[in-house]
């Protein structure tokens, strides 16, 4: 089973951009993120699900690993 959830260094280079984007973006709730354990912790679901309502495109399944 693949992970579901993604930490923000991991997210960072999915999405290919800086950590502090990621943390930036966060801050500003432009990306879905929960909290796990006290930990920062992005859904891959819901981030694939975001990227596609962002890009206007149909979602298409990608897994990170």
């Amino acid at each position: 089973m693949k992970d579901r959830f993604v930490s923000p260094d991991e997210l960072a280079k999915y999405l290919k951009i800086a950590r502090g984007t990621v943390y930036n973006m966060k801050a500003e709730g432009r990306i879905p993120f929960t909290k796990v354990g006290g930990r920062l912790r992005f859904d891959i679901d819901k981030i694939e699900k975001w990227l596609a309502e962002q890009s206007g495109e149909p979602r298409v399944a990608r897994r990170i690993g």
